[in-house]
């Protein structure tokens, strides 16, 4: 199961049964919360050795960490019925990334991204759409907290001031969208610097200084120049010295040192630029590999930049509050990364001590973010 869910939602567990020597049995599978049994399916053994998967859908309404248990019930005559029993744990975070995409114009890459944060089942999207200076179009339900504004195009002060928003108090991206540019304020938004209005077809390149960042984790691995061209600048700079170039524009077969993406971490705010258009072009190719590409860099980049930093790694906790004195006693853990995504290749190394006693342990990785 991935170790990071959200209130409000069904969260989809999978659990991995193998069975060696029995055929021909029912046994009994529960889902578990301390005592309360959550849900309960049959299983019938047929063969002699086999390897079941069954889903269990659990519905989250309390944030915080919350401990579950897989556990087999059989009447089989077993050597071991230690390994019946699964510990896990979901770190529940409050509601959904609440996301506000301020459009200043109507583009493909508008469509195509609103099109991507939709079909995100941890993302509550309002949208708002600058027609003219004087029309708009709104879909959103006021609230006065967003975890995320994203500012495709710049907006107008009316804007600014309609939607009452706070630029210094909220984590922000900008996109990169043509014939819309203003003269509002442009170095509020902006982490590059664009010293020309001329943009060019550029090739995508990633910094190899920055290459093993989480917004390009996960990402195919593929020959970047048989990709559909972007509209950008090929002589823009990052405007704050601290600002990481993750992406920079590569034009005629030549390295440039423009940014395409370039992000930036002050305090607990994230704020994040993309300084290129017609990447809808790519989330419309017939190239699977380019579609998965720019589809995962986008939501790798939002992940990132809504998350907060003073929220994102480690959660420890036993898996109850006593034990007797002949149980194990086992720690559960759980690890997101940066993004806010589950982190699946951490080591956990902790140490216990008391006035007599000192112990180092390194936790085992259970898979999907979780550690035990």
């Amino acid at each position: 199961t991935n170790g990071t869910g959200f209130t409000n939602t069904v969260h989809k567990i999978t659990a991995e049964l193998s069975q060696y020597g029995f055929d021909e049995h029912e046994i009994s599978i529960n889902l578990k919360s301390d005592d309360q049994l959550l849900d309960s399916k049959k299983l019938k053994i047929n063969s002699d050795t086999e390897i079941y998967t069954l889903d269990f859908e659990l519905e989250l309404s309390s944030p915080g960490l919350q401990q579950y248990q897989i556990e087999v019930i059989t009447e089989l005559d077993e050597w071991l019925e230690q390994n019946n029993t699964s510990t896990f744990s979901i770190e529940v975070l409050e509601s959904k990334n609440k996301i506000l995409h301020i459009a200043s114009g109507v583009h493909p890459d508008v469509k195509a991204l609103r099109s991507i944060l939709s079909l995100d089942e941890n993302i509550e999207l309002s949208t708002f759409t600058t027609l003219n200076p004087n029309y708009s179009i709104k879909n959103f339900t006021e609230t006065d907290e967003y975890d995320l504004v994203i500012y495709h195009g710049l907006p107008t002060s009316k804007t600014i001031a309609e939607l009452g928003l706070n630029l210094n108090e909220t984590a922000s991206l900008f996109i990169l969208l043509p014939n819309s540019l203003n003269s509002y304020a442009e170095n509020t938004f902006s982490l590059i610097n664009n010293r020309s209005p001329d943009l060019f077809d550029v090739q995508i390149k990633i910094n190899s200084e920055n290459s093993d960042h989480a917004i390009l984790e996960g990402l195919p691995d593929v020959n970047l120049l048989n990709f559909a061209p972007l509209q950008s600048s090929i002589n823009a700079s990052n405007a704050f010295p601290e600002a990481q170039s993750l992406l920079t524009a590569q034009y005629q077969n030549i390295t440039t040192d423009s940014p395409l993406i370039s992000i930036l971490e002050q305090g607990n705010i994230r704020r994040s630029e993309f300084l290129g258009s017609g990447w809808f072009k790519m989330y419309l190719s017939p190239n699977a590999d380019e579609r998965i590409f720019i589809e995962q860099l986008l939501i790798n980049l939002i992940d990132w930049t809504a998350s907060n930093p003073d929220n994102r790694l480690l959660k420890i906790k036993p898996s109850k509050n006593s034990f007797n004195s002949n149980e194990s006693p086992l720690i559960n853990a759980s690890l997101i990364n940066e993004s806010g995504d589950v982190e699946t290749q951490g080591v956990i190394e902790i140490t216990i001590t008391n006035d007599d006693f000192s112990a180092n342990y390194t936790m085992e990785n259970l898979d999907n973010g979780n550690y035990q």
